[in-house]
């Protein structure tokens, strides 16, 4: 390899006698930069001069760049033009390749978990890497075959039939009611069954036909509801519920994935506990205080010293909203979002829209689902948009889950009724406001794009600093909100003594209105009184203040399971007067010509939102049982 300037010149004019190089390459430019110089060299009359002819000193070391050769361009070339012949080979050799790499390590894992264990444990360790190896290969065949499939023409002309066909037969004159009396019957005969030695639990039953039909006589149009609508929500709601409490394996399943939601959001405590210190554990300030070098006497340690609730509960929303704009800017969020959404448009018969924006409630906030469909908030009808509202009302984001479940609130209960809530919110709002006109949107229009952050940490870091607002909020609303209704009860309580009658308050008044209701939910008549005190704290402060008394009631012993578990899906949402003012806040920024609209109808969808989870309320006292949390019988 020559080293100075002179020794190419001799390198180049042997190469270019073996015909190497061309002659003309080495006229127009060796493309050799001289390091002392930065210029480009050419070679003039066997002199080597720079690009304003002055004469470059032969002995010193020159640069070769990439273009200095031809045949490394013309491999680059190649190499490009190959990789973009054959990219969807390469593709799926590296699919191939990464996931034959995955197999051995589960087999690997497996082998030597189940050595070391004599019992498979589904929930974590063998049981956990063979169901994730499961999905993963089901994935990658479902995703093969989908390709492989959408491209023969005979299949889409047989499916294509048979799905004509299918449409056909639904939209008989009969076929609806038929399928919906199968319905409706089956699962009156399976409650009646399930509840033979413990009839106590149709009480739960009557409560569901009251909600019902509060719904109807409250209707905004009760002529124009479209009952197919509201059963397939309700059938779908119970249908979730029935899932999630009575089956076995999906009750072990939700217990499962309540325990590694739990775990995965615990590791919140170490960010906040290294910013907050002893606001979040109260460790450090502990053992401060007992250190003997600070104190002369001695200090009975106290055993602790609590946590501070806007430090700790809600550093939790800073980590879960990191993570899931991680997942949108991946587009998995928008992929579950719209496979749930197309779901529920398909079933309960719902509009696009607002199929997918309650779906998203599962998940999301009510601050932050509208979101998903903003571009077709402002062309919805006023039923859409009720639905919409109505939804954020009936159902809690994933993000304060992790709040309520520090609280020692069951996370399978929270859970379920997260995904409970979806169809039924949808039932429930098209009862109290049916559809009266033509939908502008249809499961076509609806495109979820992906994030526009640069990459996934920049995603994350916006999701972080979303937060910031969220938590505010939250902090606001439940400093504002119990000091209002502090003042509320304090006035009442004045009223009522100068009468000489003590211990009246507001809270007190709409806790008595809310016992026949808890009745109705199935509660015992000894914890009547106590859920209904939680109902109301729930509806007039909100969820927080009445997790957090339902903790205390659950630790001190007071409340039954069957009470915890009734009063737990009672309390699932977010209708409460706060969030009446964060709705019209957010959605009328998202669609300022609608604002109107929203102050309209807000009132109605809060009072439909809060009658969802009284609905979910009642099929949970239907289907769990008096001693514990799991229900009648499981159905293995």
């Amino acid at each position: 390899m020559p080293r100075t300037v002179n020794d190419v010149i001799l390198y180049m004019d042997e190469h270019d006698r073996k015909g190497i190089i061309n002659p003309a390459f080495i006229q127009e430019s060796t493309n050799i930069t001289n390091e002392g110089h930065g210029v480009v060299l050419d070679i003039q009359n066997d002199e080597v001069v720079d690009q304003k002819n002055r004469p470059i000193n032969q002995n010193e070391t020159p640069v070769f760049t990439s273009e200095r050769l031809p045949f490394m361009k013309n491999w680059k070339d190649k190499v490009k033009e190959f990789t973009t012949k054959n990219k969807s080979s390469i593709s799926i050799f590296k699919i191939g390749a990464i996931y034959c790499f995955f197999i051995a390590y589960i087999v690997a894992a497996v082998t030597i978990r189940l050595k070391k264990d004599s019992d498979i444990d589904w929930c974590d360790g063998a049981g956990l890497l063979i169901i994730i190896s499961v999905i993963v290969t089901l994935s990658i065949t479902y995703k093969i075959v989908k390709q492989s499939l959408s491209s023969n023409t005979n299949f889409q002309k047989v499916s294509n039939s048979v799905v004509t066909k299918i449409i056909q037969l639904w939209n008989l004159r009969f076929t609806p009611a038929v399928i919906v009396a199968i319905v409706v019957i089956s699962l009156a005969v399976f409650i009646v069954i399930d509840t033979a030695d413990q009839r106590e639990r149709l009480r739960s039953s009557l409560g569901l036909l009251v909600l019902i039909f509060l719904g109807f006589v409250f209707s905004k149009h009760p002529l124009k509801i479209r009952w197919r609508c509201a059963i397939w929500g309700f059938g779908l709601q119970f249908a979730f519920g029935l899932l999630a409490l009575r089956w076995a394996t999906g009750r072990r399943a939700l217990e499962c994935i309540g325990y590694k939601v739990s775990t995965f959001l615990d590791f919140s405590n170490v960010g906040a506990s290294f910013v907050y210190n002893h606001l979040v554990d109260g460790q450090p300030l502990t053992a401060e205080l007992t250190s003997p070098e600070l104190n002369a006497t001695v200090i009975i340690k106290p055993e602790t010293i609590g946590s501070v609730f806007a430090f700790k509960i809600l550093s939790v929303v800073f980590f879960f909203n990191f993570f899931i704009q991680i997942l949108y800017y991946y587009g998995v969020m928008q992929w579950i979002v719209s496979r749930l959404g197309r779901l529920l448009s398909a079933t309960v018969g719902s509009t696009a829209a607002e199929s997918m924006s309650t779906a998203a409630n599962v998940f999301l906030a009510q601050t932050e689902a509208p979101l998903v469909i903003k571009p077709y908030l402002p062309l919805m009808t006023m039923s859409e948009l009720h639905t919409v509202m109505s939804g954020g009302f009936a159902t809690v984001a994933g993000s304060v889950l992790a709040a309520y479940i520090s609280y020692g609130i069951e996370a399978t209960h929270l859970i379920a009724a997260s995904i409970m809530a979806a169809p039924g919110s949808l039932a429930m709002a098209k009862m109290l406001y049916p559809e009266t006109k033509a939908s502008k949107t249809t499961v076509k229009d609806i495109k979820m794009e992906k994030g526009t952050e640069s990459n996934a940490l920049d995603a994350a870091a916006q999701g972080a600093a979303n937060a910031v607002m969220v938590v505010l909020n939250i902090c606001a609303s439940l400093i504002a909100f119990l000091s209002f209704i502090a003042f509320v009860n304090s006035l009442f309580a004045w009223v009522f003594q100068m009468i000489d009658v003590e211990g009246i308050t507001f809270v007190w008044i709409i806790t008595k209105i809310f016992i026949p209701l808890a009745w109705c939910l199935g509660v015992d008549a000894l914890e009547c009184e106590m859920v209904a005190e939680l109902i109301a704290t729930k509806n007039v402060v909100n969820e927080f203040a009445g997790f957090s008394k339902l903790g205390q009631l659950k630790s001190s012993n007071l409340i039954s399971s069957r009470g915890e578990g009734i009063a737990t899906f009672a309390m699932c949402g977010f209708a409460n007067p706060g969030s009446i003012g964060i709705q019209l806040a957010v959605i009328g920024t998202m669609a300022p010509t609608r604002k109107g609209d929203l102050a309209r109808i807000v009132i109605r969808a809060f009072i439909s939102g809060s009658m969802t989870s009284l609905v979910n309320a009642c099929i949970a006292g239907i289907l769990l049982d008096n001693p514990g949390v799991s229900g009648g019988n499981p159905i293995n």
